[in-house]
């Protein structure tokens, strides 16, 4: 069918709507989506579904249809038995079901066919995480469609560099912006590659122009009623994608706009993989196990970055790492569970067993529709899952036997996120040897790894982290981001990264430091030191809270002063703040200066310039206890 060749105005706002679709369309969380739907997936204690309806309730939505293709059944019990069926419920919910749709544009063609979206309205995905306030949004998109006739589409960013574990592979897009309107000039996929081809057309339609690549989508929407008959007039349109990239390209329906608003300093987050969920669940926690309730764990279990649902029970001698347990599960004894393991529900494993890392295992067999395969005609052999195991293996199409081992670890690497951090660190190192051949070898990554020394020497992952949270920690201070937020990333990092406590104190302190002024001059570098110490002191009073945690952050301190020497000169009154503002012991500090008296070269440089500190804290300390003996001897005298 061709393509709609206008628009059909721009509606108004008197009763906003939404839509909430609950289905990705893709086979992306099996075992666990086959037993039930991912909306409903819990995240510390509440389904995701209740992110999206929270979000269209306080945008001042009052119709929201709930879009269903697979469980509408479990969706539609969920939804009578919670609060936004309740007589006292701003929003109107309507679920909607259809088996027949297979993509986005079909449920958004059988949304128009049935014309229920008459006025703008908010696309939500129902498998996301997110604190954003779409109001002030929302009043945005009005304002600009009252300028622009043609404005459908309000398309929501959220600001995230390259590297950052919340960008998954269906995130590495290109996107140019008029600088002052913010309408979408450009939008294309790269996929990793080191190069993207903008049209000399694209600078012709605007005096300024931003080209991002450090933009993410969330899959957050603002329409205009004109956006369901565009996908009902073109079939090709299959998701959002499809409709943008008809918005640019089309010269049939270019007399409609969208335009882009960016986020920078609140949380959202699609739950797009188990990685994805992964890194989203440990970005809300405190520690990186994750118990369900009416669990049982015995003794001698080693239990590290693993998510144990409820009625699990755990035997002696097992091992998890990096384990996902959705519940009711039975790990038996002597059994090890690692490498992004997804047990689904009722799964019995063990006893003595090493479970191939990766692995998927559900209680049922797959069904004949889903493209991982037919389901095996018996259960898996007891070498794989144990003698008591009861459970049934879920796997990609087959590989030949010369790339099955292959297929087997890229299929871990996609789930739990290892390759795309692989290939985007590849890619770098490649465009990074480009760039050093074209220069003659300047030897500038020699530098910058010299720069990284201390703690990050032993790992690229510690390496890949500190550069991680510098570059989260000064979009922060740049941006005004509140140190929640900031406190947030860096714990999402933590946890990508495998990093240890000790780790992230020494690598957070060295951050912080790191964005003082470049410059030689020590009285420079501490005006432009202390009030980021002062901005970011919530940071400090998150993460230094013991005495270990203490001589981390001095060991920080220690390491960034060997190569900086204007801020080793500084380094007196960073400790004096530090100490004031009660992140730093007296204990501590002296313990930490005690441990070097033997040492010699930068290490002892850096202690003879904080002597006259040191001696104050002591001179303090004997002045302390030399009025308390004082005191105790005045007490006893009145006694008498």
């Amino acid at each position: 069918m061709a393509p709609v060749s206008g628009h059909v105005g721009n509606g108004d706002f008197t009763d906003l709507q939404a839509v909430i679709v609950t289905d990705s369309f893709r086979d992306d969380f099996p075992p666990l989506s086959a037993s039930g739907p991912k909306v409903l997936f819990p995240i510390i204690n509440t389904a995701l579904l209740e992110y999206p309806l929270h979000q269209a309730s306080l945008a001042g939505v009052k119709e929201c249809f709930v879009f269903c293709h697979s469980h509408s059944e479990a969706i539609k019990e969920y939804l009578r038995s919670s609060k936004w069926t309740r007589k006292s419920s701003s929003l109107e919910i309507k679920v909607i079901c259809s088996e027949d749709a297979r993509s986005m544009g079909d449920a958004f063609r059988d949304l128009d066919a049935k014309a229920l979206l008459q006025t703008h309205f908010i696309i939500l995905p129902g498998d996301f995480v997110s604190n954003v306030n779409l109001l002030p949004i929302v009043e945005e998109h009005k304002e600009r469609c009252k300028k622009d006739r043609g404005a459908v589409l309000t398309v929501v960013y959220r600001k995230v560099p390259p590297g950052h574990p919340a960008r998954g592979r269906a995130n590495e897009y290109v996107v140019a912006l008029d600088s002052i309107s913010k309408r979408i000039l450009f939008c294309e996929e790269v996929q990793h590659e080191n190069q993207v081809h903008l049209p000399l057309s694209l600078f012709d339609s605007s005096t300024s122009i931003d080209i991002h690549y450090d933009l993410v989508s969330p899959g957050i929407y603002i329409c205009s009623p004109a956006i369901p008959p565009l996908y009902s007039d073109n079939f090709d349109f299959q998701c959002h994608d499809d409709l943008m990239h008809g918005l640019l390209d089309n010269e049939e329906i270019l007399g409609n706009t969208m335009y882009g608003h960016i986020i920078s300093d609140q949380y959202c987050a699609a739950v797009s993989s188990p990685f994805a969920y992964d890194f989203i669940r440990r970005s809300q926690l405190v520690g990186n196990v994750v118990i369900g309730e009416g669990t049982s764990i015995s003794d001698d279990c080693v239990i590290t970055d693993s998510v144990i649902g409820p009625n699990c029970i755990i035997e002696m001698g097992v091992h998890l790492s990096r384990a996902y347990l959705w519940g009711n599960n039975i790990i038996q004894a002597n059994t090890r569970v690692t490498g992004g393991s997804l047990l689904g529900d009722g799964v019995t494993v063990g006893p003595d067993i090493s479970l191939p890392p990766g692995i998927h295992l559900a209680s049922q067999p797959p069904p004949d529709d889903v493209e991982f395969g037919s389901p095996p005609p018996e259960p898996p052999a007891k070498e794989v899952i144990g003698v008591d195991g009861k459970a049934f293996v879920w796997e990609r199409c087959e590989a030949s036997s010369d790339e099955e081992e292959d297929e087997k670890e890229e299929m871990i690497e996609e789930d739990w996120g290892i390759g795309w951090r692989r290939k985007h660190e590849e890619s770098e190192e490649s465009s990074e040897g480009e760039d050093k051949s074209e220069t003659d070898g300047s030897g500038d990554e020699d530098d910058e790894d010299a720069e990284l020394s201390g703690v990050m020497a032993a790992s690229d992952d510690l390496k890949a982290f500190y550069r991680e949270i510098e570059e989260s920690l000064r979009m922060g201070v740049i941006e005004k981001v509140s140190c929640e937020n900031l406190i947030l990333e860096i714990n999402s990092s933590k946890y990508a990264y495998n990093v240890s406590m000790k780790e992230l104190c020494i690598l957070v302190t060295r951050a912080i430091v790191s964005l003082s002024a470049d410059t030689e001059d020590p009285s420079a570098l501490l005006a432009s030191l202390l009030p980021l110490l002062t901005q970011l002191l919530p940071l400090f009073q998150q993460y230094i809270k013991g005495k270990e945690s203490q001589l981390d952050c001095l060991a920080g301190l220690e390491e960034h002063a060997r190569e900086h020497p204007a801020f080793a000169l500084a380094f007196m009154r960073v400790l004096n703040f530090l100490y004031d503002k009660d992140i730093l012991a007296e204990e501590a500090i002296l313990e930490w200066n005690a441990s070097g008296v033997t040492l010699e070269g930068s290490a002892a440089e850096i202690r003879k310039k904080v002597e006259p500190f040191i001696k104050w804290l002591k001179e303090a300390d004997e002045e302390s206890d030399s009025d308390g003996t004082g005191d105790e001897e005045e007490e006893d005298g009145d006694d008498d």
